[in-house]
């Protein structure tokens, strides 16, 4: 079978995030021939979806947080008919739902050739309750058992997610690949130079995020009541939404109060992603595990310096005390001091927004990952 005449099959959870993550690297395989699927939970990006050549399968039953053991069954049954009707070459499985659901109906269908792709170990990895470590415990052995298959490879994003699953073997060296993240459009992602500062209200310091507990929300709140005990003048603005199916998500009420007690303000989610960064003059994400966090590579893609914290994933992209500061996860005065030294020091935060920009260009390009992630695909 030719290149040409090959089915790729991506299984993503959600649209939007196949839209902010995967369609660059989805429109690129359209362009070089691959008859392109995607079976995902609908919101509102089918068209834009459609508009690049995919073909959109909508999810009936699958919920990437269920645990209602019909509804699974019904998900499971669902994915074997259309793995069976499109009769796919290549599949695509990204997250750990998907990697895992895919994986195991890939196996029934006798699929050639399994890519999956962690965005980030998670939610599973990152807490450490009775539940989860027994939930952890039973994944682990089922994914000792999908990722190794002969027709397999594993994208991972950092090198920390990668030395923990070979330290628990739950994957062989030779599955396993490292690809630093989605990469970003240096184009789109301009660099720019800082706005003017309102010197009444101080400078913006932007978060960019879903609403997660897991991104570090409560310990940026504390440090802004910090900074304000402090009297330092800065303007907190949260771009992103709540995600209810998340366990660790914030309330739409709980983001409601702290604007209204002139903590933060909050717009919601937003697709002018790069204008949010080019008119803010710092970036902070102080979270407690990430794959490789696309918001702060665009960030640094248009010059802005980062407050994050020294966890896998975020020191991926920061480079303490060169692009910005890495500060120790969980610790609100830790980020508070780091978040003054930024807003206070104009020079320094200017410089390291020139070398972000820097570092991006060198290794993080959206056109170099995707040739990267594109070299898998060709079996």
């Amino acid at each position: 079978m030719s290149k040409k005449s090959k089915r790729l099959l991506y299984f993503v959870s959600e649209d939007w995030y196949f839209c902010t993550h995967r369609l660059p690297l989805a429109k690129v395989a359209v362009a070089e021939g691959y008859e392109v699927f995607l079976i995902t939970s609908l919101s509102d990006y089918q068209k834009q979806i459609e508009e690049a050549g995919i073909k959109v399968i909508p999810l009936q039953y699958f919920n990437r947080s269920s645990g209602n053991l019909k509804t699974e069954l019904l998900s499971l049954k669902e994915l074997k008919t259309i793995y069976k009707n499109i009769n796919p070459d290549l599949v695509h499985h990204v997250a750990m739902k998907p990697v895992i659901y895919g994986s195991l109906i890939a196996w029934i269908s006798k699929t050639p050739r399994v890519i999956n792709a962690f965005g980030g170990l998670g939610y599973l990895f990152t807490h450490k309750n009775l539940k989860t470590r027994f939930l952890r415990e039973g994944i682990q052995r089922i994914l000792k058992i999908l990722l190794n298959r002969s027709n397999s490879t594993l994208i991972l994003q950092n090198v920390d997610d990668e030395k923990l699953l070979l330290d628990r073997h739950i994957i062989q060296k030779d599955h396993l690949v490292l690809i630093k993240g989605v990469g970003v459009n240096t184009d789109i992602f301009s660099y720019q130079k800082e706005p003017q500062i309102d010197e009444e209200k101080g400078p913006i310091v932007a978060f960019v995020s879903r609403m997660l507990k897991d991104k570090g929300l409560l310990e940026l709140i504390e440090a802004i009541k910090i900074l304000r005990s402090r009297h330092i003048k800065a303007q907190f603005h949260f771009w992103g939404d709540i995600d209810p199916l998340n366990p660790s998500s914030i309330t739409t009420q709980e983001l409601n109060n702290w604007q209204q007690d002139g903590l933060i303000v909050w717009h919601g989610a937003t697709k002018e992603v790069a204008s949010v960064y080019q008119k803010s003059h710092l970036v902070v994400l102080p979270s407690y595990r990430e794959g490789l966090p696309k918001t702060l590579l665009e960030a640094a893609s248009c010059g802005r310096a980062i407050v994050t914290t020294d966890v896998p994933g975020c020191r991926e992209v920061v480079q303490n005390n060169k692009n910005g500061f890495l500060v120790p996860s969980k610790e609100a005065f830790s980020l508070a001091d780091a978040i003054q030294e930024l807003i206070t020091n104009s020079p320094l935060r200017k410089k390291m927004g020139k070398q972000g920009r820097e570092i991006i260009e060198r290794n993080f390009t959206e056109k170099e990952i995707i040739q990267q992630t594109l070299h898998l695909y060709r079996f």
